[in-house]
């Protein structure tokens, strides 16, 4: 994956028709010390000794619509 001008390699399940680009997981963020900074959108990673800084909001894709679900769902962990 290109993140900034760094490549990451790591092992991703490629789901098909997924309504967002990305799903990350704390082992994703765990691995590269990852660090979230919700108000200005910001995701930082460390590779190879450097951290990495993207911009996470994406004007295209404005207006966001909040969507509330009708139905719990529970996804368990290790589940496919």
């Amino acid at each position: 994956m290109q993140f900034g001008n760094e490549l990451i390699k790591f092992h991703a399940f490629v789901i098909k028709k997924l309504c967002v680009d990305l799903i990350i997981g704390m082992d994703f963020l765990i691995i590269f010390n990852a660090n979230i900074d919700v108000k200005p959108q910001y995701l930082s990673l460390e590779t190879f000794g450097r951290r990495t800084s993207i911009r996470l909001d994406d004007q295209s894709r404005r207006p966001l619509l909040p969507l509330h679900a009708r139905h719990a769902t529970i996804v368990p962990p290790h589940s496919t």
